[in-house]
């Protein structure tokens, strides 16, 4: 038994390990499965350049930040991330960074196709 464990490539340790433990925490099926779902996104975003710690940030910030909204939300209006100078600041923030990557590409068209003028003197 222990020749055949050591006989193992080195390569399936770490994922035979991660099942092992899986499976040891809950005793369920369905936590592998997810598991293997999640390794597979990870490997296709690493694959197509994507940044694995983003995707970990969001999952650990994004609940706490949800529950916030939600409390702020609850005793006053929408009006309040617009009223309060740091929301305000962080929501034109937000903003921006989903806008300019696509206003971007047309700014930078449209400013080399429009001639530079020269001097002559």
């Amino acid at each position: 038994m222990a020749e055949k464990a050591c006989s193992v490539k080195r390569a399936f340790v770490p994922p035979m390990l991660c099942v092992i433990g899986v499976y040891s925490e809950s005793g369920n099926v369905r936590d592998i499965v997810v598991m293997l779902a999640f390794g597979g996104l990870g490997f296709l975003m690493r694959k197509c350049g994507f940044e694995p710690a983003a995707m970990v940030l969001a999952f650990v910030l994004g609940r706490m930040t949800e529950e916030s909204i939600r409390q702020s939300m609850s005793r006053e209006s929408f009006e309040i991330l617009l009223t309060r100078p740091l929301a305000t600041t962080f929501l034109a923030l937000a903003f921006a960074v989903m806008v300019v990557p696509l206003v971007l590409p047309s700014v930078k068209r449209a400013l080399r196709t429009v001639p530079l003028e020269t001097t002559q003197g």
